[in-house]
């Protein structure tokens, strides 16, 4: 079976394109607000955020990414 919302969800994808500009407070409290909002309204969305602001490590957490 195929409809428009399957196939929209068939063609996302995500293209990650960072600038090297850091994050203002209110910005990464709202990115935690929605992380947490997400899936569910309960609040019951598993997850981790770990916010790296060392190059260093950003670059050798990227090469580990690819």
């Amino acid at each position: 079976m195929m409809n428009q919302t399957i196939q929209t969800q068939l063609n996302h994808k995500t293209i990650r394109k960072f600038k090297d500009t850091a994050l203002d407070q209110a910005t990464i409290n709202t990115l935690v607000d929605v992380a947490q909002h997400t899936s569910t309204s309960s609040f019951l969305q598993g997850m981790s955020i770990i916010s790296v602001t060392d190059k260093a490590k950003k670059k050798a957490i990227a090469d580990i990414g690819k």
